[in-house]
């Protein structure tokens, strides 16, 4: 596990989303050099969220889905799934 990916799951775990999220490992998709990862990443990097619509989100992008989700509602209740960037 990535110290990145490791951010995320403890953001998960802090906002109580672990059950709205499936943590799936690069290995799983091949590696994240493989062409399954590669096309929802270009640069191969973790962690990634993919969306249900899948729309693939990198990075520090995904810490900012997720706090911007939460933030929305007071009871932490959301939203991976929410339509905002």
């Amino acid at each position: 596990m990535s110290p990145f990916g490791g951010r995320i799951r403890y953001l998960l775990y802090k906002y109580s989303l672990l059950d709205q999220a499936d943590i799936v490992s690069p290995q799983q998709l091949g590696g994240m050099k493989s062409p399954e990862y590669m096309a929802l990443h270009p640069a191969g990097k973790a962690p990634l969220l993919v969306l249900p619509s899948g729309q693939a989100i990198p990075e520090s992008r995904v810490r900012s889905r997720i706090h911007a989700c939460t933030g929305m509602n007071e009871k932490h209740h959301t939203c991976l799934r929410c339509s905002h960037g």
